[in-house]
């Protein structure tokens, strides 16, 4: 990485006002999540920027933050989103996630019908959905 590059990183970072501190929450959180095995995988294929992003930026400051919505809400509202998506792989993940936090099948197959009804509202395709079964 060029000494550019790398001057051009700090900066962005240094104003967003992270900190160790932020860091730590969001690994907590992470680790909350995900068990050892999808930890030790979920960033490797993307490179530590998203490994900063993710841990700073997406669980450090938005998921862990439990000021406005608890972690239940806040990852129900994540896997809802994803799902409108159709993203297999974070699909997997959250739903793995879903039940670390104690939701029943039958309860995630409920979310998901949910995550469907908005989906055709917005007109969206369900078709190609993976099958939250098959995924677990």
């Amino acid at each position: 990485m060029s000494e550019r590059r790398k001057r051009h990183l700090y900066e962005c970072r240094s104003h967003l006002g992270l900190n160790a501190a932020n860091h730590e929450k969001g690994t907590k959180f992470l680790h909350w999540l995900y068990d050892d095995e999808q930890m030790a995988t979920m960033f490797t294929a993307f490179g530590a920027d998203f490994e900063w992003l993710g841990k700073q930026v997406a669980y450090g400051m938005f998921f862990a933050d439990d000021s406005v919505l608890d972690n239940l809400e806040t990852e129900l509202i994540t896997y809802t989103a994803i799902t409108c998506q159709a993203l297999t792989l974070p699909i997997q993940r959250h739903l793995k996630a879903l039940q670390s936090m104690g939701l029943s099948m039958t309860e995630i197959e409920q979310v998901t019908a949910g995550a469907k009804k908005i989906a055709l509202w917005a007109d969206s395709e369900t078709k190609g959905w993976p099958d939250i079964q098959m995924l677990l």
